[in-house]
């Protein structure tokens, strides 16, 4: 039994919708899932950055202090500090001669980041000789 023409001609119609169809929605689903990647990506690259900024904000406060007290931070008692919705873990270490070495650690949320800076303290004058980003 054979079908008649219209109905195979309807029948491939059918079929080419369906299959146009389909590839339109995978092309969908892959464009969203990039974007949703991309969101993703954004949102781990601004609470990197939020959290050294922090960071950075309490090396500043650090540094501040150290000027007004040369023995701030020592002996090596560990300082918490809250900078906007980040907290911060102020280490200080004696180099001997005003020489310190300060280390913060900045966490928000999921988020952290470590620097380290080396200096020098002499009558109240902080001269910042290095600073970097450390990992853990």
């Amino acid at each position: 039994m054979t079908m008649p023409q219209h109905a195979t001609r309807g029948f491939m119609a059918l079929l080419t919708v369906i299959v146009l169809g389909a590839a339109s929605l995978l092309m969908a689903v892959a464009s969203a899932r990039i974007g949703l990647d991309e969101l993703e990506a954004g949102y781990v690259e601004n609470g990197g950055q939020e959290v050294l900024a922090a960071a950075d904000g309490c090396l500043e406060e650090a540094l501040r202090r150290l000027v007004i007290d040369e023995n701030y931070g020592l002996p090596t008692a560990p300082i918490n500090l809250i900078i906007g919705s980040s907290s911060c873990i102020i280490e200080v270490a004696d180099q001997g001669g005003g020489g310190r070495v300060v280390t913060v650690t900045a966490v928000r949320g999921d988020f952290t980041k470590k620097i380290e800076a080396t200096l020098a303290v002499v009558g109240g004058v902080v001269t910042l000789n290095s600073w970097q980003e450390k990992s853990d």
